[in-house]
């Protein structure tokens, strides 16, 4: 017996006399600290693993003392796993077997070191290595006499350790390095290096992971070898974990060089894949499940086409599988390469369960014969941030990303929600011989919002090719792309939409194919909103070579919107001034909500990339900024806040065409004098009044915040007013404010209108006894943002007059009305009048109300909130009716003989007429020459009400069919729900409705008596209906859902009341609400 052996036995007979020596003491559990077992190949002494100076010289005989709690410490040098007591030398099948609960750490500089405890893992390598023979040569020459496997992990948990070793010359059929089973090891700061499988079945020559949960940290794999897959690391069946881990030079003849994983979660943070090589995935593969992300990682110059040039997908990872979806953030993908999907591929799923989520994501020089930086098909794909640069595709096209069958082949309608890109940025891609030089749309409903494209080229299509199903563009920029025939977007399906996009300095052509609205288009495109003018971008990009040479590079340029009041530069990451400003900016459809957009704002939403966004360009508007502010201690020249007005008139008559009024919180009368009842605050052409700045109260004058900071236009000229009491406001200003004709340059935004009263006797003009806090006529186009009209009293139209006394015969050709204020996120509150509570629409106008809220409001006749009047058109998007009342009809609206009537997404709940329609009435037809119709399209009616039983409960059109000379009105009612009313003694048509001589055309829409849409909770936690906790959403088992047309008149809106996205699956729902989709609408400020 040798030395060694002889000391192993006299310390396990030590152990063993200790424990029958304790029979019969103190059974009492005890802690006991956790001991350090030490392993040192030079070590001399007693080598029984007490000390370093008595460590165990082989690793075997420290594992096979050690227990739960232990830690066993390992110098550096040389371990084999056939030696050690029990082992025989060359035994392939011999593995360092970890045991459960003991922390395994290399990297000790041992007895060789000036101090034995310290440790550097690089300085001091501690290798444990399966070259039994020592004998390893280069390419894996040398290796039939290895280990299998060099370490295993059995079913051990979270608290088994192995921390610091380099572990190498595995040669087996599978986890040749590393294998665990059924285990939660952590592995941390250890290189698997140089193994290799022995089989063409072997999988995971670095390691191999079946079921458990390992986590892995600082981990290096390096030039492993597999025959089949995961030539780095292989993994099923259970979670991984990998954090600051490296694989790079690994290779595997099928899938995944670096880390192929199949079914469980897989996690990766700050991760990099370099240089590694598979058929498919060359840097991973991974069919992962729910919940798998992979955060900060690097995937560089990995390759999947190894031995075959002609197929292979994911350069640098493959996403593959039914149901496999991951999430990637922060990730780089650089100079990746395959045949399909340079970058990344994910592909061979089902559409509606694999989601690939790619946020702020860099793809940059990736080349493959289709999708240079990224290839999907049947993915539920979502980019955000992300930016494709300098990739490409030299076969089949979409030099940065081809997407195929977001839809199913063929279908009429989606099957789920396709492709999106949202702030997504193309620049420099290129695509040889073959089309979309930035995106290859390949029969897939994708949607693409605030993308710029620029300088991408392809033979077809240089910024988007799209064939078999069109893409919507929303808010896009497509600049100096090259085509062979379409430098911009090219559609073969023809139906392509670009919504408020500029398309500008592209060749050939700019377009094919596409329905273009509220767009620049470089030569001028057919369609609503549309211009063709130069968009003035900050600056532009260039090729340095022919953009379609292989040698092309594309320098980048600045797509901002060139503003005098302030663009985003993103080089400097601050606010600069241009000497020009883009026409591009304002120029979008005014009822739009303006998302996100900085202040100035012009209360439009800019077109092009940026628009909707915090990095849109600043409206000009112009001139200078006067402040008024009711607290400085004496009126100066108004051009500071130290310097400010105290009255806003003064502000008034100093300001010009382009100036700036900015208010302080407070309260602002248009007049001295307590007797002046014709004083008014007059709106001035070309200049923006903004109320809502904190001023010289605060600490920041101007902080903005029209809630936190109240700027109240007050017709109290006596200050005598008390609440609730009519009689102390008899001698209030006749109109707060007054308008008359202006054009949509005449803002006012952030303010309060309050205490008009309109009450002027008849021997006055009638002029005086309309429009209590707003009076307009002459033909006026203003713009009111954010404003609030309560408390004010009229004849007609107790806040608002829109008055005109141009023609009244009903012979006049109807030509369509021109003027068009518009109001967008305005509140009506409390207001009274005889007819029009809350605003009287006279002849001829056609406001735009987007957002706003009636409440409250008392007609003692017709129109509770609105009474609109002859040939007025009337437009109300996104708006709310709650507890409205007329003593006649309309109790939230009375359209009487108006032109036309749209109500777009509106909820009308809670409103009453005595004398019918407790929502809407239409007493009358057209005074027009031909009948015009009126447009309900997904609005929700509930609770509204007659207070008799034979009268129109909810809807009514009451004109009489004797009376010829009238023309009737035709009602289109679409995507609605009207329920909950008052049941009607009429037979033979909907309880709802009370359509007269009339019938109303009713499409997809639920009306009572018919099944109950099943809303959330229509009077909420208080039980009282009417009220703000009333919830008028769809339950989740709601008939309405996915029940709706998405063919309506005038088009579905982009989103929803809530300011959800409106079309969340295929089909709309119908009503006010869309019930919850996954898709939520980023950068809008909804």
């Amino acid at each position: 017996m040798d030395r060694l052996a002889s000391k192993r036995i006299i310390v396990a007979a030590c152990v063993l006399m200790t424990g029958l020596c304790a029979a019969g003491q103190d059974h009492t559990i005890r802690p006991v600290p956790f001991r350090v077992v030490y392993a040192d190949d030079d070590a001399t002494g007693e080598n029984d693993g007490t000390s370093w100076a008595d460590a165990f010289v082989y690793l075997q005989d420290a594992l096979a003392v050690a227990g739960r709690g232990d830690r066993v410490r390992v110098a550096q040098g040389l371990y084999k796993p056939d030696q050690g007591v029990g082992f025989s030398p060359g035994d392939r099948d011999a593995r360092f077997l970890l045991v459960n609960g003991v922390t395994l750490a290399g990297g000790y500089a041992g007895l060789t070191g000036t101090d034995p405890n310290e440790r550097d893992i690089d300085r001091y390598e501690t290798i444990l290595s399966g070259d039994l023979d020592g004998d390893d040569g280069p390419d894996f020459s040398n290796m039939d006499d290895n280990s299998r496997i060099v370490v295993a992990s059995l079913s051990s948990d979270a608290t088994t350790i192995l921390d610091g070793f380099t572990i190498t010359g595995g040669w087996g059929y599978s986890g040749s390095g590393v294998t665990c089973l059924a285990s939660d090891l952590r592995m941390e700061r250890c290189t698997v290096v140089h193994n290799k499988t022995m089989s063409s079945t072997g999988n995971g020559a670095g390691m191999y992971s079946s079921g458990g949960s390992p986590v892995l940290k600082a981990c290096v794999f390096r030039n492993n070898f597999t025959w089949d897959s995961g030539g780095g690391l292989w993994g099923k069946d259970g979670d991984l974990t990998f954090v600051d881990c490296l694989f790079e030079g690994n290779k595997a003849e099928h899938d995944g060089g670096g880390v192929c994983f199949r079914n469980g979660v897989l996690k990766l943070e700050r991760c990099t894949f370099r240089g590694n090589e598979a058929f498919d995935g060359g840097g991973m593969h991974a069919e992962p499940s729910d919940g798998s992300t992979c955060i900060e990682s690097f995937f560089i110059e990995n390759t999947a086409n190894r031995n075959n040039p002609f197929e292979g997908s994911g350069g640098g990872v493959l996403i593959g599988g039914a149901g496999s979806s991951m999430a990637f953030h922060r990730c780089l993908f650089e100079r990746n390469y395959a045949p399909e999907g340079g970058g990344l591929n994910h592909t061979s799923g089902v559409l509606n369960r694999n989601v690939l989520a790619l946020t702020r994501c860099l793809f940059r020089d990736n080349n493959a014969g289709q999708g240079g930086a990224l290839s999907t098909r049947l993915s539920s794909l979502r980019a955000t941030d992300c930016l494709f640069e300098s990739n490409v595709a030299s076969g089949d096209g979409g030099g940065a990303v081809h997407v195929r069958d977001g839809i199913g082949r063929g279908d009429p309608e989606p099957t789920g929600p396709g492709p999106v890109f949202t702030r997504c940025r193309f620049a420099g891609n290129r695509a040889y011989s073959s089309p979309g030089g930035g995106l290859y749309n390949d029969n897939s409903y994708t949607t693409l919002m605030n993308c710029l494209f620029v300088g991408n080229a392809s033979f077809d299509g240089g910024a988007v090719y799209s064939r078999g199903a069109s893409p919507t563009l929303m808010h896009c920029t497509l600049s100096q792309n090259r085509g062979g025939s379409i430098g911009g977007l090219s559609d073969e399906a023809g139906g392509a939409v670009l919504d408020h996009c500029i398309v500008w300095d592209n060749d050939d052509d700019e377009l094919s194919g596409a329905v273009v609205i509220h767009s620049n288009v470089d030569g001028g495109w057919p369609g609503e909103g549309n211009i063709d003018v130069d968009p003035c971008f900050a600056s532009v990009g260039h090729w340095r070579s022919d953009s379609i040479s292989r040698a092309a590079t594309w320098v980048d340029g600045d797509y901002h919107l060139k503003s005098q009041a302030g663009r985003w530069d993103p080089t400097s990451e601050s606010w600069v001034r241009d000497d020009v400003t883009s026409p591009c900016i304002d120029a979008g459809d005014p009822l739009v909500p303006v998302g996100d957009e900085p202040l100035p704002n012009g209360g439009i939403i800019n077109i092009g990339a940026y628009g909707g966004t915090t990095e849109a360009s600043k409206t000009y508007l112009g001139g200078v900024v006067f402040y008024v502010d009711d607290d400085a201690n004496e009126a100066g020249d108004g051009l500071s806040w130290a310097t400010a007005l105290t009255r806003l008139q003064d502000a008034l008559a100093a300001a010009w065409p382009g100036d700036e009024i900015r208010m302080a919180q407070g309260i602002y009368i248009p007049t001295d004098d307590p007797l002046d009842r014709e004083a008014s605050f007059e709106l001035k052409a070309g200049t923006t009044i903004r109320g809502g700045y904190a001023g010289l109260m605060a600490a920041e004058p101007d902080a903005w915040d029209p809630n936190a900071f109240v700027t109240v236009l007050s017709g109290d000229i006596d200050r005598n007013d008390v609440s609730e009491d009519a009689t102390s406001k008899q001698r209030n200003s006749l109109n707060v404010v007054r308008c008359e004709g202006l054009d949509n340059q005449a803002v006012l935004e952030g303010v309060v209108v309050t205490a008009g009263c309109a009450n002027a006797p008849r021997s006055h003009s009638r002029l005086q006894a309309q429009g209590g806090g707003l009076f307009c006529q002459g033909g006026c186009s203003p713009r009111l943002t954010d404003c609030v009209f309560t408390d004010n009293y009229a004849g007609t139209g107790g806040a608002v007059c829109l008055f005109h006394t141009d023609g009244s015969g009903s012979d006049e050709p109807y030509e369509g009305n021109q003027w068009q204020p518009v109001f967008t996120r305005c509140a009506f509150l409390g207001n009274r009048a005889s007819w029009g509570g809350a605003v009287s629409n006279g002849r001829r106008w056609r406001p735009v109300f987007a957002g706003c809220l009636w409440e409250d409001n008392v007609a003692e006749y017709d129109g509770g909130a609105i009474g609109s009047h002859i040939k007025a058109d009337l437009t109300l998007r996104h708006c709310v009716f709650r507890r409205n009342d007329a003593g006649a009809k309309g109790g939230a609206i009375s359209a009487h003989s108006v032109g036309r009537i749209e109500l777009v997404n509106c909820l009308l709940v809670a409103n009453t007429a005595a004398d019918g329609g407790g929502a809407i009435a239409y007493p009358e037809g057209n005074y027009v020459n031909e009948p015009q119709v009126h447009r309900l399209v997904n609005c929700t009616f509930y609770g509204n009400a007659s207070p008799t039983l034979d009268r129109p409960p909810t809807l009514a059109v009451m004109a009489k069919p004797e009376d010829s000379w009238v023309h009737l009105p035709a009602m289109t009612i679409a995507n609605c729900i009207v329920y909950g009313s008052v049941a009607d003694s009429t037979s033979g048509v909907p309880v709802s409705f009370r359509p007269g001589p009339v019938l109303p055309e009713i499409i997809t829409s639920i009306c009572e008596p018919g099944p109950d849409p099943l809303f959330v909770d229509p009077f909420g936690a208080d039980g009282v209906l009417g009220t703000e906790d009333d919830d008028f959403r769809l339950a989740s088992d709601s008939p309405a859902i996915d029940s709706g047309s998405n063919q309506t008149e005038p088009p579905l809106p982009a989103f929803d009341l809530a300011g959800n996205w409106r079309v969340t699956n295929s089909i709309v729902d119908m009503g006010a609400y869309e019930f919850a989709g996954e898709i939520a609408p980023p950068g809008t400020g909804r």
